[in-house]
């Protein structure tokens, strides 16, 4: 553990800084200034040595705790900015993981209480979205006056009651403000970034899907077209048709972290009985070759990939392979993507296509010659990145299997070594004492050893045994895998267009 205050003059960090100062003597990372080479000094042991670092308000600004991602705050500030800056010494440029803020509570403590509340739900402190904090607080000034009415309510304000009236009038003087400024960042996020950039930085409102609820919530609204009314706004459907037996009609909830209303109802998850036959309904639907019209024009979020094809055209083909072996199945995907002039797209092109909403003509252009090529293409390299991968992963077991055997020879062989060791001693022991019952009780150990080496003995030819059972278990396992045939199936094909 390490202290951290506005004079680090407590006889730990005094030796610290001494030793920081020994280490680095000569050197341009001494600046001479003795309050800015501390900080570096305990700042480079907590980096390097310390678990922990208690600190006081003084380590608040100007300090880079990036390589830190747990901050635990025993007191709150009223300033909401103070706590900002709290935060940002480690969640800053350069942290590799997510930073995990904890808030100590006095719970008896209602304006305490009232205080999270505020810097929690109107501030959007800890789970605001990306940059909504700073614009918030750009708007109250230097968080000055807020603090100031905070401390006046705890001066002045005695029962439950006054505590809350006051807090609600201070949270009623900047809501209107505050929570226009979030939805103003929150739009501008979602308009200016692109999809892929929101995804990675986990930038999430309550409107707003994952990818993979995203491709859920699309496949339940294809199963049950026409079972089912569908409700984008809190992400629920009321089922009124069972598809199956034992599945009952009502309201069915996506989970959300938070919801605009307090709804009733059952979560609508994966492995629930209802979400597989989705799921299956979605696999075994019909897809004969049409030509898709893609809606990107009314599409909410920004897809790059995508606006640069507006108003353009081409091919799309999907096709599945099928790897099967005596020990297992696979399956993968292999998207082919050309526009109106051959030129080859990413797969990845093909699925953010699928995000957008279509309209479905049955008529579909010819593909050319060349998108024939470029499929057979696509498949064969799949097929040999299938291959190459499951060859690497096979020597890899085959490794595997033979450290295994070597290991487990070598702790039974270096048992016996150590009896054969023990009893030479014994042996040179037994020609050197002089002593007639020193003799006798090195000829009754020379005899234990002997006794534990025969049975050492015996164990690895057990071993030896087991060894080999195993091995031929793995082994007839491992040419399982080795026959493996490949099949291809076409899924769909179609003549895409994004408007």
């Amino acid at each position: 553990m390490v202290l951290f205050s506005g004079t680090n003059n407590d006889p730990n960090s005094v030796a610290i800084y001494q030793d920081w100062l020994a280490r680095y003597q000569g050197t341009a990372k001494i600046t001479g200034s003795v309050e800015v080479d501390k900080r570096s000094a305990l700042i480079e042991h907590f980096k390097e040595k310390a678990q922990i670092m208690i600190a006081t308000e003084a380590a608040s600004e100007g300090v880079n705790l990036q390589f830190c991602s747990l901050l635990i705050n025993y007191d709150l500030p009223w300033n909401p900015q103070r706590v900002e800056q709290r935060i940002g010494r480690c969640h800053r440029y350069g942290q590799k993981f997510d930073v995990v803020v904890i808030n100590f509570l006095n719970k008896r403590n209602l304006a305490d209480q009232r205080v999270l509340e505020l810097l929690t739900e109107k501030f959007k402190l800890f789970q605001g979205v990306l940059g909504a904090s700073d614009e918030v607080l750009g708007r109250i000034e230097s968080g000055v006056d807020i603090e100031n009415q905070i401390a006046n309510i705890y001066a002045t304000c005695r029962t439950e009651n006054e505590i809350q009236t006051a807090f609600d009038l201070l949270q009623a003087q900047f809501a209107e403000e505050i929570e226009g400024r979030v939805q103003e960042t929150k739009n501008a996020l979602v308009t200016s970034f692109d999809q892929s950039v929101l995804e990675r930085l986990k930038v999430m409102t309550e409107d707003r899907l994952n990818a993979m609820e995203q491709w859920f919530w699309g496949v339940t609204q294809f199963a049950l077209n026409g079972q089912a009314q569908f409700n984008q706004t809190d992400w629920y459907f009321l089922l009124e048709k069972a598809p199956l037996g034992g599945v009952p009609l009502g309201r069915y909830l996506l989970p959300r972290k938070t919801r605009t209303t307090t709804l009733q109802g059952y979560e609508y998850r994966l492995n629930q009985p209802l979400g597989q036959w989705c799921i299956n309904e979605a696999l075994n639907a019909y897809t004969p070759n049409a030509t898709l019209v893609f809606d990107y024009a009314n599409f909410p979020e920004k897809i790059s990939l995508l606006e640069q094809y507006q108003g353009k055209s081409g091919w799309l083909r999907l096709d599945k392979i099928s790897v099967e072996s005596n020990a297992e199945n696979q399956e993968s995907l292999v998207f082919t993507v050309c526009d109106e002039q051959g030129n080859v797209l990413d797969k990845e092109f093909a699925q953010k296509l699928f995000s957008l909403s279509a309209d479905l003509q049955n008529a579909i252009k010819k593909s050319p010659l060349v998108f024939a090529d470029l499929v057979k293409e696509q498949i064969d390299k799949e097929k040999a990145r299938i291959k190459s991968e499951n060859d690497a992963l096979l020597k890899a077991e085959s490794v595997r299997i033979n450290a295994w055997a070597k290991d487990q020879m070598q702790v039974a062989e270096e048992l016996i070594s150590e009896f054969k060791e023990a009893m030479r001693n014994k042996e040179k022991e037994l020609v050197l004492a002089d002593d007639i019952e020193q003799q006798i009780q090195l000829q009754e150990d020379i005899v234990k050893l002997r006794k534990q080496l025969r049975k050492a003995r015996n164990e690895l030819d057990d071993v030896q045994d087991e060894i080999a059972r195993q091995e031929l278990q793995l082994l007839k396992e491992l040419k399982g895998k080795i026959h493996q045939t490949m099949e291809e199936r076409l899924v769909f094909e179609i003549y895409w267009q994004i408007r």
